[in-house]
């Protein structure tokens, strides 16, 4: 970083300047001057009106990262400046244009010469937690930003088209590579679209797509088949019993950390024809059920007594009725062998 004193003709005994750090940013050489690790700030005694000082930017460091410089006449404030530093995700583009990287090589984004104003900080990585979608397409969505280096305010829409190009290993996609597409994310009515214009190279493994503004990106394979819906002719039947069973996949957005349920809805028909005037309907409607995320469900069948109570266990296709054995464990009516214990003590379960 270079600085500059103007106003003063020479630098008189006793001028300090003192840089105020923020956590994360370290002197490059802590022997420039006085350096405080407690109360982060180096005191340079200068004797020419210009000069130059390194600082480290440590992985840690947050932003905004505001390196704050007084010049002190014999412990009297004569001056006050700030400056803001790149983040280490950060990179700064002039009105030039150029080229930014990120998310370690597999992003970037092409600004054309004279599309920008001013120069701009920008940032591609994780969407941060108020711009996070409510559903991710392919589980590993990335945001761009760009900041105002002068006045910090987001810059976000532009006049010209900018190009994103998206690297991608075609044994990681689901689909043909051909179909792979870029999809923006609008937090106005939270779906996700298509950007300007886009196609793949599928010789070099790159998605090129052009966008006039900056949010949340994410890719996924959208082929112009649509998927088979599934009907009663794709049930399957029991040669023995005769019954008819039938599944539909429900597909689930992923979650935190990329976990992901299956849930499925079946129907089979041998429960309706077992059935009697006493049996019950499942909650999904008579001879159907709905395999969601395991459950332990309660009967205390309308009663406050705990102690004629039982239990049923659903999980990963089997289920039934949970009785205590003598070893202290639940068992399933016909057994499987799982090791299930109750907590009275946390009212918790553990199978």
């Amino acid at each position: 970083m270079e600085w500059e004193i103007q106003g003063l003709k020479e630098a008189a005994g006793g001028t300090i300047l003192r840089f105020h750090l923020p956590a994360g940013v370290t002197p490059v050489d802590t022997g420039a001057g006085k350096w405080d690790k407690e109360a982060r700030t180096l005191e340079v005694e200068i004797a020419e009106l210009k000069g130059s000082l390194g600082f480290n930017v440590g992985k840690k460091a947050a932003s905004p990262l505001v390196i704050t410089a007084e010049l002190l006449l014999e412990g009297k404030p004569l001056a006050k400046a700030e400056i803001s530093l790149l983040d280490p995700d950060e990179t700064l583009v002039t009105s030039k244009g150029g080229k930014v990287e990120g998310m370690n090589g597999k992003i970037f984004v092409n600004f054309p010469a004279g599309i920008l104003a001013e120069n701009v900080k920008v940032r591609i990585g994780d969407p941060s937690i108020r711009s996070l979608p409510v559903e991710s397409l392919s589980g590993s969505p990335f945001e761009i930003t760009a900041t105002s280096e002068k006045t910090l305010t987001e810059v976000s829409k532009f006049s010209q088209p900018v190009e994103i190009q998206v690297k991608y290993d075609e044994t990681e996609l689901s689909g043909d590579e051909e179909d792979l597409r870029l999809f923006w994310y609008d937090p106005a009515d939270m779906q996700w679209k298509l950007p300007l214009s886009q196609y793949v190279d599928t010789e070099n493994n790159v998605l090129y797509a052009t966008t006039d503004h900056f949010t949340v990106f994410d890719t996924y394979n959208s082929g112009w088949q649509s998927a088979e819906t599934p009907t009663l002719e794709l049930f399957q039947h029991a040669g023995y019993t005769g019954a008819a069973s039938f599944s539909m996949p429900i597909k689930v957005p992923p979650g935190p950390g990329g976990f992901q349920p299956s849930l499925s809805l079946s129907y089979n028909s041998q429960i309706v024809d077992t059935a009697t005037t006493d049996t019950q309907a499942s909650w999904v409607g008579m001879g159907w059920s709905l395999d969601a995320a395991a459950y332990i469900e309660r009967n205390g069948f309308g009663t406050k007594i705990t102690d004629d109570d039982t239990y049923s266990l659903t999980l990963q296709g089997m289920g039934g009725t949970l009785w205590l054995g003598a070893d202290g464990r639940y068992h399933l009516e016909n057994e499987n062998f799982a090791k299930i214990t109750y907590n009275a003590a946390t009212d918790a379960w553990k199978v």
